[in-house]
């Protein structure tokens, strides 16, 4: 399949737009959306990120600007009230402070997905807590020092395993 498609031309376009080089970009975004397979619908190298089964649609990232990946269970209620189910999810949070969530089928292939994408995004924390969370949030209002100083050690104990 094409990386530019009637479902994600837009995605696609409003992307390149963005980049300093469009004709380049494109020629290596396509490059890696023909060479790199898909895992549970995400894409890696270590200069692009596609979601392609996200719960709002086709998103293309810079693996740079990757900040923040953890899976989480989104469980959906009828009226607010009554449980009806759910689905997990990957979170992919930029360094904007941007949220990307990607739909995974079962919790077995969420826990694929994370390991898949442990040692491919280096520069991003890996996992959920009460205090990541409570210090993305200083850092996205402050800047993000002790963000990367977090992300700098969790490589660190990455590359020791």
């Amino acid at each position: 399949m094409p990386l530019t498609n009637l479902f994600n031309k837009y995605a696609v376009e409003n992307f390149l737009k963005k980049q300093p080089e469009p004709d380049q970009a494109r020629i290596a975004l396509e490059a890696f959306y023909e060479n790199t397979p898909s895992v549970q619908g995400i894409r890696v190298n270590d200069e692009f990120l596609i979601i392609d089964r996200s719960v709002l649609g086709f998103h293309i990232l810079h693996t740079s600007d990757i900040a923040w990946v953890y899976p989480k269970r989104l469980n959906m209620k009828l009226y607010g009230v009554i449980p009806t189910g759910g689905f997990n999810s990957m979170v992919f949070r930029t360094r904007s402070g941007q949220e990307h969530p990607a739909v995974v089928a079962t919790k077995g292939a969420s826990e694929e997905l994370y390991k898949y994408l442990y040692t491919r995004i280096p520069g991003a924390v890996f996992g959920y807590s009460e205090e990541l969370a409570r210090v993305w949030n200083e850092s996205i209002k402050g800047g993000h020092e002790t963000w990367d100083k977090l992300a700098r050690a969790q490589h660190m104990m990455r590359s020791t395993v």
